[in-house]
């Protein structure tokens, strides 16, 4: 059962603290509504979540998923979304 997986609590708190890390930068920020702020929190918790679990399939410690949530968090959804919208953009225009 996955809520007995000891394992799985940690990636679970990394995703928690890496959600409120987000949520937390992008107020203090501020500019945008309250709903992307929880919207862009949350996708920030996905990622740390699928990444908790790419790092167990690769056999990382599970401690590893605390540091890459907080770093996840720190960075923030702004620079992770500006990256992926300037790789886009350069397929883009190879196309």
């Amino acid at each position: 059962m996955p809520h007995n997986d000891p394992q799985l609590w940690p990636i679970l708190i990394a995703a928690g603290v890496a959600t409120i890390t987000a949520f937390l930068r992008n107020l203090y920020y501020g500019g945008r509504s309250f709903w992307s702020y929880v919207v862009e929190s949350l996708l920030i918790g996905i990622l740390t979540v699928g990444t908790g679990f790419g790092l167990k399939a690769m056999g990382a410690n599970g401690d590893w998923v605390y540091f890459v949530g907080s770093v996840l968090g720190l960075v923030g959804v702004d620079i992770i979304r500006n990256l992926g919208e300037t790789v886009i953009k350069r397929k883009a225009e190879k196309l």
